[in-house]
């Protein structure tokens, strides 16, 4: 398959329907995002038509259920078009997902990959939900040493997609490498990735009308800011981030 047909492949495969399960309907209903939606399934409609060959995708997410849950929601979309899925996750939080429909169980494959111990983990922790808030900075340690092991399930099962998660900042490099096609899958909105800035970054604003510029990490020209109606909320997220 042409690098072209992969990339129209994965869009139409993630572009569409995902947010409806998650519980965005009323997002969904609206109509920019309805012609967005029409797109997908022309887009996806074409690839159908054109493209016999079946993908293998894999998917490695982070170690809270709050991402491997929208992971695997999008592994059983992929897998009703007749895709192979490969769901990469450590042996309790495997055990712990929701089981598959029988149908769908001949295409998603869970692969279990032992998370390794570090100092200050707790015993059986392997997700957020196991640790205090705490303690979450030595899960992601743990999360690090499952780097050679990815490898080595990448190297050995050579899929088409990787799928990844925000923390394995390692991984793109290595997929590269081994020549598989990578994106960051990400379980945000749009709305909170704009908020995102780098660790280096001094994020100064503390007025509400301070989110109505372009943001000052930002190193490209812009106009993409928030409006007058938006920047109050904005200003309780960012600048008081324990505001339940």
């Amino acid at each position: 398959m042409t690098a072209r047909g992969r990339i129209l492949t994965f869009l139409a495969l993630v572009g569409y329907r995902w947010p409806i399960r998650l519980g965005f309907s009323a997002i969904w209903k609206n109509s920019a995002i309805k012609r967005y939606r029409r797109c997908c399934y022309g887009i996806l409609a074409f690839v159908c038509l054109a493209l016999s060959n079946k993908l293998h995708i894999a998917m490695f997410p982070w170690l809270a259920f709050g991402h491997m849950i929208p992971y695997l929601e999008l592994a059983k979309l992929i897998a009703i078009k007749g895709h192979k899925v490969s769901f990469v996750s450590t042996p309790r939080n495997i055990d712990r997902l929701p089981k598959l429909h029988p149908n769908l169980v001949p295409l998603i494959t869970f692969v279990k990959l032992l998370l390794p111990w570090v100092d200050g983990l707790p015993a059986n922790a392997e997700a957020t939900s196991d640790v205090p808030y705490d303690t979450v900075q030595y899960l992601k340690k743990a999360y690090d040493g499952l780097k050679e092991l990815i490898t080595r399930f990448l190297e050995t099962s050579d899929p088409d997609w990787l799928l990844y998660d925000f923390v394995p900042c390692w991984l793109p490099e290595i997929a590269t490498r081994l020549g598989i096609s990578n994106a960051f899958f990400s379980i945000f909105l749009g709305a909170v990735l704009s908020c995102a800035k780098a660790h280096s970054a001094i994020d100064d604003r503390k007025k509400p009308e301070d989110f109505t510029v372009p943001l000052k990490w930002v190193w490209f020209p812009t106009k993409v800011t928030f409006r007058p109606a938006e920047d109050f909320q904005s200003s309780i997220l960012v600048v008081h981030p324990h505001n339940p």
